[in-house]
């Protein structure tokens, strides 16, 4: 699903460029420098999405299960039980 967003990311970038470019090339009209403007907007929001995306995906990370089994040796009945837990992720930060 990611690489699907970043290739389509890129397909706009690219067909936005190349726009610029045909427009920079075609007579200049009143309209043309509007369209440019639009053009260059869009070029600097899908520059702006890719930061989001990053953190989305460090977030969506984060949020996913871990599930662990184990053996449980500590249950009523002296059983031996195969369990799982969901560990927590652990972050490490650097202190000064």
């Amino acid at each position: 699903m990611r690489k699907v967003v970043y290739v389509c990311l890129g397909i706009v970038l690219i067909a936005c460029m190349a726009l610029v470019i045909l427009l920079l090339h075609g007579p200049k009209e009143k309209e043309t420098w509007s369209t440019l403007a639009a053009l260059l907007a869009v070029i600097t929001a899908v520059i702006a999405i890719l930061p989001a995306l990053r953190v989305l995906e460090i977030q969506e990370d984060a949020l996913r299960p871990r599930p662990t089994p184990y053996f449980d040796l500590t249950s009523r009945y002296d059983l031996l039980q195969l369990r799982s837990r969901t560990r927590e992720r652990v972050w490490h930060t650097m202190s000064g």
